[in-house]
Formats: C-alpha cells, sequence, structure tokens
C-alpha cells in the first residue's frame, strides 16, 4: 500500500538496470516523484484496473524506453486490497518500428515515383496480384487502387510492350532476384507511356518470401528528349558528311578530332 517493492523478478532486473537487492522492501524506482502515476496507483487501490497504460520510463543508466504498463488492486484473502500487482512490457522496439513504418508510410504515398506491392505468388498464368498501390501510380496510368486491387500489373501491358524485357522479368521473379526494365506501358484511356520500373522480392522474419515491391517512373519524357537529341546528332552528321566544303574539328591544342569525307 506504501509503494514498497515486494517482487522484482530477473526480467525487471534486465529491463531498468536495478538488480532485485536494490528494488526489494524498497520505494518502487521506476516511479519515484511521478505525480502521474501517483494519482494511478491510488486509483487501483481504489479498485480499478488499468488493462493497458503506454509511458516513457528511464532506466538505472538513464537511457529511456517506452513501457506498457498494467496494474490490478491485489486482494488479500479476506478480498480487502493489501497493494497492486504490476505488469510491464517494454516496447521500445516496437514504437521504433511502427514510427519507422510511419515514415516508409509517409514516404511512399508522397513519392512522385508510382508503387505497387503485389502477392508473390503466382509468378506465371495470370501474375501475382495487387494489394497496394500509391497515388503516384494513379496520376500516371489513370488507374486507381479500386480498379486495380486484386488484379496482375499486367493490365498496363499492350501491344507495343517490350516481350522480351518482359521475359527478363518472368525469369528475374522466378529466381528471387530484383530486376530493373524500361518497356512502353499503357494508361487506363489507352495512350502509351514509358515505364522504367524496379521490382524488388521481400521477404518476411522467416526468409520467405511473401510480395513484390515495384518501383515505376513514367519516363516519357525523358526518351522524347533522347530521341530528339538522337535525331539532331543524326541531322547533324549527315550535313556534315555530305557537305560540299571541308569541315575539320579540332581541340584546343590542334588535334584534329574529326575531317569530313
Amino acid at each position: 500500500l506504501n509503494d514498497i517493492v515486494q517482487i522484482w523478478n530477473p526480467t525487471a532486473e534486465q529491463m531498468f538496470g536495478w538488480m532485485e537487492a536494490e528494488a526489494i522492501d524498497k520505494p518502487n524506482p521506476i516511479f519515484q516523484n511521478d505525480p502521474d502515476y501517483h494519482t494511478l496507483r491510488q486509483s487501483v487501490l481504489a479498485g480499478t484496473t488499468y488493462p493497458r497504460v503506454e509511458l516513457r520510463r528511464q532506466k538505472k543508466d538513464g537511457t529511456p524506453i517506452d513501457i506498457v504498463f498494467s496494474a490490478a488492486p491485489l486482494q488479500d484473502s479476506e478480498g480487502q486490497i493489501s497493494g497492486m500487482v504490476v505488469v510491464i512490457a517494454d516496447i521500445t522496439e516496437q514504437k521504433q518500428q511502427a514510427e519507422q513504418v510511419r515514415l516508409l508510410q509517409s514516404v511512399v504515398v508522397n513519392t512522385n515515383d508510382a508503387v505497387v506491392i503485389t502477392e508473390a505468388q503466382p509468378i506465371d498464368s495470370d501474375g501475382p496480384r495487387i494489394i497496394y498501390v500509391n497515388e503516384a501510380f494513379t496520376r500516371i496510368t489513370g488507374y486507381t487502387l479500386a480498379e486495380v486491387l486484386g488484379k496482375t500489373p499486367r493490365i498496363l501491358q499492350g501491344p507495343k510492350t517490350n516481350r522480351i524485357e518482359l521475359a527478363k522479368i518472368r525469369t528475374a521473379l522466378s529466381q528471387w532476384e530484383a530486376v530493373t526494365v524500361e518497356v512502353i506501358n499503357y494508361r487506363k484511356n489507352g495512350s502509351e507511356f514509358w515505364n522504367e520500373f524496379s521490382i524488388v522480392p521481400v521477404a518476411d522474419k522467416t526468409g520467405w518470401y511473401t510480395h513484390w515491391i515495384a518501383v515505376q517512373r513514367d519516363t516519357t519524357g525523358r526518351n522524347q528528349a533522347e530521341q530528339a537529341l538522337r535525331q539532331s546528332e543524326e541531322r547533324f552528321r549527315s550535313l556534315i558528311e555530305n557537305a560540299l566544303d571541308i569541315i575539320t574539328i579540332l581541340d584546343v591544342d590542334g588535334t584534329i578530332r574529326y575531317e569530313s569525307p
């Protein structure tokens, strides 16, 4: 009733750093000078049970940890409240993982590249089914999540989609390898666009591959610029090679780099 520790198990030693001898028959070291805990303790001793309270506390060495705290009144043989029992779990790692997941979700939602997540199987037949696409996918392709959910990424393929590149994808997927290709795909309205995408396998904690993640980028503008550059170079070379005048290209030191026919 006076918040004097009666049981301090080995896990408490590992979690907080105080050994059993440092805690037994002494005030609870975890919650010293904590007015919120004092209020909660008074409530428990009045008969209230707290199934889950998340708190941040410090270990003996000052390191902060996140814990989930459960407390219930402890009754004696006559049904009178004689203290309270507290169960604490360290959820620091879970909190860190949750924060990482939140940050990753923010990246996926806000990136300009399309992100597609599919099931791992089947690779053949109709292909793996889509379970998630981000907003960038909708902007690039015109398809919403509802329209592609349960379908396969093959809905983007069409007559001009390079079959050699598709075979390269199928080979990589069958061997659980990452692959990057660039092909012509088709939007919902039927228009073509160049699509560069990288596909990587994702495994669970046991090492079993469960999903594929594809990051896709619309490279139509880049391909158009490259094509225009090639055409410009071809016209320039044709002009020089067919000119009646002698055309010479030299370095700044006078070294000849090119002579026209």
